[in-house]
């Protein structure tokens, strides 16, 4: 159908362009795998709160991520499909791209992000299903990050030249029929590599130049196999002539196409996800200028209703400016608490309403020890059941697991990894009983990081470019047990314990060496897990099980949330990366 009435986007003011392979806007919408996509859709949240204007630009995947079933301790993948016209409007405009000869036509569907304000960004998500292309093309926006054994990077080169390429002329052809909803972007913003074929259709509209000038790159990978790679001569019989004109040896490596050098070498600005990963990005591309904007989450999709309620009677105007949650002190602790409690009942509710794997009943009055993400070995999911026989000492009546995550389909050691940590869970003797969620999405993670004790967060430094979780839980005054890397490694410092005799992170309870430039890639795994446990027993568990001190550590969550939130982030982007000036 086409956009009868498209309303007005333009407010006058300067539009950028965000290019994502993910964008997780809700839990109805399954275009997402997890941090990358939900960052992605908080971004844009918080660009609509702003009236910052900012096209978003995806694929639409009609089979989702995929549905995680548990069986026999191991994960099983099931098709996700979905609706999308419950959500979503379908646009009659298409595009072509070529691959391998053939013109791949390329149509969108138009998603609306309304801001608090009631001001809208538009996400354009696009597929090659239902636009009368054969089946082997139709296949292309089937499952996000679509990948087969043998298939030589095909899927994943056909998807991320419909983002790039196709992305960039779909967003020329919008704003030539609707210049008012869709304004031409002066900024196209890469978030992660994927979208790096964007430069090279900027380049055959502007000039090399000119679009450099008009590009900015966002990495969130710190380590070398992160990045997208491929062959020259995939990338060759795939584009069919397109690549000639453009050196892509110089832009991109001279044996192996690497995305993240190609979009470095054509921004203007180019930066990480937090500090950590600035400088490890900088190490890692030396020749490249690499700032950093350390990750935020949007306040008003995580913050629980309860807390909600809260912030609204003691801290208003915190919806549009969250730095104002700062001010957590105007608070009652015992309405912290009370909040808090509400939240944790319903958790625990859900689980033993027959929402455990593993089958076991949940307590409500033991510590529920919170851990929910992407499954990947260096975040290191198995570390409470390395020496099972001291969890169950430390744990025993008094503290249980919660886990939820899903590792990629094709992630082999990350699916053994899975059913390593749903084994041992299963296994647990004593007074002790674990709960795993299968099925990890948006919900999930909103049940998980509103009613979790305390959220773990485990990762081997640097792996963790930012993390997430983490920020959500601390929306909703959940402290964080957590090794020190990505966005933890930020958190202030203040004084606390009697005489404010210690100094530590507020909010978190800090687990493995303090990182230097000379441990920054050497985590010891056995030493963090002593002193994980160390932690566990010593500082988490009675610090959870005292009000006062659990009430102090609560309010060190809120005041990071009033920094680590989506939009401060967003303008940070909008000043540093955009050079926007209309919020000065």
């Amino acid at each position: 159908m086409s956009l009868d009435n498209p309303g007005r986007h333009d407010n006058g003011k300067p539009a950028a362009a965000y290019f994502c392979m993910e964008i997780g806007v809700k839990p109805e919408i399954p275009t997402y795998s997890g941090g990358l996509g939900v960052l992605a859709g908080d971004f844009m949240k918080s660009a609509s709160d702003l009236e910052a204007p900012i096209i978003g630009v995806s694929l639409l995947y009609n089979r989702g991520y995929f549905k995680q079933k548990i069986e026999n301790n191991r994960q099983i993948v099931l098709p996700q499909d979905f609706e999308p016209e419950k959500y979503m409007v379908e646009l009659d405009e298409v595009v072509k791209v070529n691959i391998e000869g053939r013109d791949v036509k390329v149509k969108s569907w138009l998603y609306e992000q309304k801001g608090i304000t009631g001001f809208t960004n538009p996400i354009i998500y696009l597929a090659t299903n239902g636009v009368g292309n054969p089946y082997w093309d139709e296949e292309i926006t089937q499952w996000l990050y679509k990948q087969e054994c043998n298939d030589n990077n095909y899927w994943r080169i056909a998807q991320e030249m419909i983002l790039g390429i196709g992305g960039v002329r779909m967003v020329h052809q919008l704003n030539k029929k609707y210049p008012e909803k869709f304004p031409l972007p002066e900024v196209f913003h890469l978030n992660e590599g994927h979208g790096a074929f964007a430069t090279l259709e900027l380049m055959r509209t502007y000039g090399k130049q000119k679009a450099k000038d008009k590009t900015v790159f966002t990495t969130h990978t710190p380590v070398p196999a992160g990045h997208d790679r491929f062959h020259h001569g995939k990338i060759s019989s795939m584009m069919n002539g397109y690549e000639k004109g453009f050196d892509l040896e110089a832009l991109a490596g001279p044996y192996i196409l690497n995305m993240t050098a190609l979009a470095l070498n054509m921004s203007r600005y180019a930066n990480g996800v937090s500090k950590m990963h600035g400088d490890v990005s900088k190490e890692m591309f030396p020749n490249h200028e690499i700032d950093y904007i350390t990750n935020g989450i949007h306040s008003l999709t995580w913050a629980s209703p309860e807390f909600q309620e809260v912030y609204d009677k003691y801290i208003p105007g915190w919806r549009l400016d969250p730095e104002l949650l700062i001010n957590e002190k105007n608070i009652p602790g015992s309405e912290i608490l009370e909040a808090h409690n509400k939240t944790k009942s319903r958790l625990i509710d859900f689980i033993n309403s027959g929402n455990n794997s593993l089958g076991k009943r949940l307590d409500k009055n033991q510590v529920a020890l919170g851990f929910a993400r992407r499954i990947a070995e260096y975040k290191r999911a198995g570390m409470p059941f390395w020496d099972k026989d001291t969890l169950v000492e430390i744990c025993n009546g008094k503290a249980q697991p919660i886990y939820a995550g899903k590792p990629h389909p094709r992630d082999g050691p990350a699916a053994d990894l899975l059913a390593y940590v749903l084994h041992q869970a299963a296994s647990l003797d004593g007074n002790l009983n674990a709960a795993f969620i299968e099925d990890y999405n948006m919900a999930i993670g909103m049940l998980m990081t509103q009613g979790s004790d305390v959220w773990l967060n485990l990762p081997r430094r640097p792996h963790e470019a930012s993390g997430t979780s983490g920020m959500k839980a601390a929306h909703n005054g959940v402290p964080t047990g957590s090794t020190l890397d990505g966005w933890v490694a930020e958190v202030e410092k203040k004084k606390r314990g009697r005489g404010g005799s210690r100094v530590a992170r507020q909010g978190v309870w800090e687990i493995g060496a303090e990182p230097t430039a000379e441990n920054r890639w050497k985590s010891d795994d056995h030493a963090d897990m002593k002193d994980f446990y160390k932690t566990l027993k010593e500082e988490i568990i009675p610090g959870i099980n005292n009000p006062d001190k659990y009430i102090e550590m609560m309010r060190g969550a809120i005041r990071n949330a009033a920094y680590f939130n989506s939009h401060r982030m967003v303008k940070e982007y909008l000043k540093k990366a955009y050079r926007f000036s209309y919020l000065e």
